[in-house]
């Protein structure tokens, strides 16, 4: 007669089969180490927004200026712009300003001023890169899907979708039948970022940027 067997042995719970995942034990190593630096005030995001803001601004008048060739100024300035993305990031992390609440207007600037620089909104930017860490290379709900595939394809989607983006709804901006349409259909779907393209379109950018500031 052969002994008994618990209905559950040999069986591992979820919880179980997750710790002695590889990809689960790095992820906690990495936060083990992270943890120390999270929640934090962070100066040099700030320190380095400014720095590109200021060098872009900067090359920006001296190339229109004549004070330095464009083939000089326009590289430049594109670096920098390629820069900016990272304090953009950041910000829409929320993670310039930490769990201090007070400079919390800091983590806003800092997020607007780099958005200027790569033709974004950033209050839309911040809702589209959370929906891409809560689906992340999900086919049908990551946004940032659409740049999957060659390098070259990507490449001209990532040049080609700010431009085209502001020209289209820009110029629906100003036509108020095609601005409140545009709002509506984008309050259906859920996503801000054809509003938030206009507004920023129409210069307005800084008005949802005050608008955060207060408590």
């Amino acid at each position: 007669m052969s002994a008994s067997v618990a209905p559950d042995e040999g069986l591992e719970s979820p919880r179980d089969r997750r710790r002695k995942d590889p990809a689960w034990q790095q992820i906690r190593t990495e936060r083990k180490i992270a943890s120390p630096h999270m929640g934090r005030f962070e100066p040099f995001l700030v320190f380095e927004a400014a720095l590109v803001f200021v060098g872009w601004t900067c090359a920006g008048i001296a190339g229109a200026m004549g004070w330095l060739p464009y083939w000089v100024s326009v590289p430049v300035a594109g670096v920098l712009a390629f820069a900016a993305y990272m304090p953009l990031h950041e910000a829409s992390h929320q993670n310039v300003h930490g769990k201090n609440s007070n400079l919390r207007w800091l983590n806003e600037a800092v997020g607007h001023a780099m958005s200027v620089l790569l033709i974004m909104d950033h209050l839309s930017h911040q809702t589209s890169h959370v929906q891409h860490h809560a689906h992340t290379n999900d086919p049908e709900k990551d946004p940032d899907m659409i740049y999957a595939g060659s390098g070259w394809k990507s490449l001209a989607i990532g040049l080609l979708t700010p431009p085209l983006m502001i020209l289209l709804f820009g110029v629906g901006a100003w036509i108020p039948s095609v601005r409140k349409k545009i709002e509506t259909e984008a309050t259906k779907s859920g996503s801000p970022l054809p509003v938030g393209v206009i507004d920023f379109a129409r210069g307005f950018d800084v008005y949802p940027f005050i608008s955060r500031l207060a408590p």
